[in-house]
């Protein structure tokens, strides 16, 4: 059985608020990684804020790095809701429709109209995918 390792990148605190911390992170496009990015293209890096929880009520101060922690199980969930199931329901809604159809437009807008609809029934259920993938920070080691 796979163990529960979690996720970490480090970021800098940029807010402290009661309960939980605003955390820096920087995101680097894949080119940001790569060695040859220097004769390749420029690399694109952005920050981003993100919300972090302080379970252990350790003490931060702003500007402080830290390590920013996701459990590897919210990881995959993301990915299933994020881009697997969204796969899954275009190809299903496509395949439907072109059997009941001898048209090829119409089962191509169809599965973009699902493929949407999935997307905006994410999107309300939001402030439930925001509990269950929480950040938390621990100190840098």
């Amino acid at each position: 059985m796979e163990s529960q390792q979690p996720i970490c990148c480090d970021g800098i605190v940029r807010k402290i608020e009661s309960d939980h911390l605003m955390v820096e992170i920087t995101v680097s496009s894949a080119c940001g990684e790569c060695r040859a990015k220097s004769i390749c293209i420029p690399s694109e890096q952005k920050q981003e804020l993100i919300e972090a929880q302080n379970p252990y009520g350790l003490d931060f101060v702003v500007g402080e790095v830290v390590t920013l922690n996701l459990q590897s199980s919210s990881g995959r969930k993301a990915v299933v809701l994020g881009y697997l199931l969204p796969f899954v329901v275009l190809l299903a809604s496509f395949l439907i429709t072109f059997l009941f159809t001898d048209k090829e437009w119409i089962p191509v807008l169809v599965s973009l109209g699902c493929t949407f609809l999935y997307f905006v029934v994410l999107y309300r259920f939001k402030k439930r995918m925001d509990e269950q993938f929480t950040f938390y920070v621990t100190k840098k080691i």
